[in-house]
């Protein structure tokens, strides 16, 4: 019944499903992806569910990086380039990644009765309200299965590999009429060729995700092609 629903789950759903039906109707593209602001701009992290979008949010914010966004990515172009749009102050993580990440005393409510994941609010050091200027987007790749310790890797995509990656992340259940379509394309090609789409792999292996964080921001911060 609706009165036993926990309202920041409510919320959480709704955005999700409503929200993104309604930036598309008002000619936006959500995409699937967090954000956080750094030094060098905001990063942002796309991919299917369960690839570690919000774990490695949850890695930058707990290294004093504030989260932009998690789950929902309004990104709107500006002079050339494009600019994350902030979402609600809060993330979402299974309960076990939380408090090796953001410490055992995080709480937060269940998304539902049927996962361990929780819907975690967070402070005003911990998320901005402030748009930041995209500096590059990394498209999380399939787990590593078979090298658990290896070092993370990043490289750029081509706009043309990069344009099926950015379409699959758009909220492509949603209206499909002619109209929709061309916007939809229009958005992604301008969006691949101003923001530097790169792929990030690296092993699911609690023990690495410092240096994977560490890996990201010196690729942040740096001006030389990713390899």
């Amino acid at each position: 019944m609706l009165e036993d629903a926990n309202e920041e789950a409510f919320q959480a759903y709704l955005l999700v499903d409503g929200l993104s039906h309604a930036m598309v109707r008002l000619g936006r593209e959500p995409l699937h992806a967090a954000a956080v602001t750094t030094a060098a701009g905001a990063a942002a992290f796309l991919g299917a569910s369960g690839r570690g979008k919000s774990t490695l949010a949850a890695l930058f914010v707990a290294a004093g990086y504030p989260l932009l966004t998690d789950d929902m990515l309004i990104a709107s172009p500006d002079s050339g380039a494009f600019i994350a749009q902030p979402g609600p102050p809060r993330i979402k993580l299974y309960r076990a990644m939380a408090a090796r990440i953001l410490g055992r005393a995080t709480s937060g409510v269940p998304m539902n009765p049927a996962t361990d994941k929780l819907i975690i609010p967070l402070g005003e050091r911990q998320a901005t309200r402030t748009p930041g200027a995209l500096r590059a987007l990394y498209v999380l790749e399939p787990r590593r299965t078979s090298s658990p310790g290896a070092a993370p890797s990043i490289r750029r995509l081509r706009p043309a590999d990069a344009v099926p990656r950015i379409l699959a992340a758009t909220a492509s259940v949603w209206p499909c009429e002619p109209a929709r379509l061309r916007s939809q394309f229009a958005f992604v090609t301008a969006f691949v060729r101003a923001v530097p789409i790169k792929a990030l792999r690296f092993a699911h292996d609690a023990r690495g995700l410092c240096s994977l964080r560490d890996r990201v921001v010196a690729d942040l911060n740096s001006d030389q092609p990713s390899i």
